[in-house]
């Protein structure tokens, strides 16, 4: 990790380097706690973090109307999926990605939205509704959403993907671990445990002696 003074602050940086072995600690952990990350190598010999996941929203239409409870609808089991599937509700799949990004050297979020069984991704608009449902009970408006969450190529597979813009990483990160122990700390997990939930991300409470 780097740190180099910016306006009197501290701004931290990760190399591709210390990005994959602690990529690789992750998915140690997420393996021992059967919770779906898992590492793979792409086409330009970098390697990324992936991870499907299964959401039925109570309200099938409107899921930014939808008054749900994550703790019950994100990550779902296969057999919830069938049930919630069978009973007429539309569920909804996310496949997230973690790359590293070489211009702002953080990790970056990339993801993709499809209704189960449709080949076609949602649309933006549609990817902002789900996000304002995540993010409302951290405070996130219109125009957070706006700035944060935009669609760009993902960097290994040159799939179209939307994606968490990378570029406040660092000084967020700098935030976070400014009063800890960093160096034995998982800056993945201790960041996605940040940005993730706005995208339906949530960390166990296991991941916590990583972060």
């Amino acid at each position: 990790m780097e740190f180099s003074g910016v306006s009197g602050m501290l701004i931290m940086s990760l190399s591709y380097e210390e990005f994959s072995s602690q990529a690789r600690e992750f998915q140690e952990i997420a393996e021992s706690l059967d919770d779906g990350w898992r590492l793979k190598g792409a086409s330009d010999g970098k390697h990324y973090l992936y991870k499907t996941q299964y959401y039925t929203p109570p309200q099938v239409l409107n899921p930014c109307n939808a008054d749900c409870s994550r703790e019950q609808s994100v990550g779902a089991t296969d057999s919830q999926v069938r049930e919630s599937h069978e009973d007429g509700q539309q569920t909804f799949v996310w496949e997230y990605n973690i790359v590293y990004s070489v211009s702002y050297e953080v990790p970056a979020l990339y993801f993709n939205v499809f209704k189960l069984g449709c080949a076609a991704p949602l649309s933006l608009d549609e990817v902002w509704d789900f996000c304002r449902l995540f993010g409302a009970p951290f405070g996130m408006n219109a125009e957070d959403l706006w700035s944060t969450v935009t669609q760009q190529e993902h960097p290994s597979t040159g799939v179209p993907n939307f994606a968490l813009h990378p570029c406040n990483t660092q000084r967020m990160m700098q935030h976070l671990l400014n009063s800890l122990h960093f160096e034995k700390k998982n800056y993945l997990i201790t960041w996605l445990s940040s940005v993730g939930p706005i995208v339906g991300i949530r960390m166990a409470n296991a991941y916590c002696p990583a972060l």
